[in-house]
């Protein structure tokens, strides 16, 4: 069961979080001003904050989260924030730089807290393979840790903001429920497949093929941009054919020179497979957020799977 006892939870994270200022603050009618760093994150505390927050998320819509740095206009913005939510794991490259500057003013919430990342130096091998150097930042797309990075967010909103305890624990409640209900889906999803095996293009779903027993192979590395050495792209090629693999998944975001030329070597299809690090436009739009895609996810993958 992923539910927990949410109420001991939280009560152990407000003394374990690291970055989150100790005083509260004095709220009366006014929200929480609350900074996400990227999609996710905005996601999950609009969710858990609910009512009482007024949430900014840093990156928008279209933009690349692994390239994207906040500009001094930006910056000004956070030093008027009650808070920031952050992933860690090297996801906010930035953050380092700022972290002095806005520190005084500003609290800051990691949700990585309490989760022990996956490490690795290339895509190219299964996770329990190669645990080496990079911390892969990938953790919402694992169910099981988005529920922790939003426990995190409702300890830190808690804090902030006592009087309106309650309505973050029912809107958490109701966060794991969907956490659950999701899980579920993947665990049922997967029952009946023929294989588990499957290429992307971005290395991104570590944590979800480590929660569900799947096996991802990458062209490029933990960041979009990372081209595969032509060994490496050998090394795939052998890959797709052992398994029989008939799908090749891109990102959103990806220009698909790599896997069009990959797809064409081994006859595969290409499908769009999202690490919901930031929303395109169109999906901003249709009103698409972190459970409708991670379904959307699942569905294309159970497609690749069964085929």
């Amino acid at each position: 069961m992923l539910r927990k006892s949410i109420a001991l939870g939280l009560l152990l994270l407000f003394f374990l979080l690291p970055g989150c200022s100790k005083q509260q603050k004095e709220i009366n009618s006014s929200r929480l001003t609350v900074y996400a760093s990227f999609y996710p994150l905005y996601d999950f505390t609009k969710k858990i904050g609910g009512e009482h927050v007024n949430v900014i998320n840093l990156v928008p819509a279209g933009a690349n989260v692994h390239e994207w740095e906040p500009g001094p206009q930006t910056v000004a913005s956070l030093l008027e924030a009650d808070l920031l939510v952050v992933n860690g794991l090297g996801m906010e490259p930035w953050l380092p730089k700022l972290q002095d500057t806005i520190a005084a003013d500003v609290s800051i919430v990691n949700t990585s807290t309490g989760i022990t990342p996956l490490y690795q130096n290339h895509g190219h091998q299964h996770v329990e393979e190669t645990r080496l150097k990079i911390p892969d930042p990938h953790i919402w797309l694992d169910p099981h840790y988005a529920l922790l990075q939003a426990e995190n967010i409702a300890a830190a909103l808690i804090e902030l903001d006592p009087q309106n305890k309650d309505d973050y624990l029912n809107n958490l409640a109701a966060f794991t429920q969907k956490i659950e209900e999701l899980d579920r889906y993947f665990l049922e999803s997967l029952q009946s497949t023929k294989r588990r095996e499957f290429v992307v293009t971005h290395l991104a779903f570590n944590y979800l093929a480590e929660r569900y027993k799947l096996k991802q192979m990458s062209i490029s590395g933990l960041k979009p941009q990372a081209e595969p050495s032509a060994a490496q792209m050998a090394e795939l090629v052998d890959f797709i054919r052992e398994h029989n693999i008939r799908y090749i998944f891109q990102d959103p975001f990806d220009e698909g020179r790599l896997s069009q030329s990959l797809a064409a070597d081994v006859n595969a299809t290409i499908l769009t497979l999202n690490p919901i690090a930031s929303l395109t436009q169109e999906e901003e739009v249709a009103g698409e957020d972190y459970f409708s895609l991670m379904h959307k996810n699942m569905e294309l993958l159970t497609k690749a799977f069964q085929e």
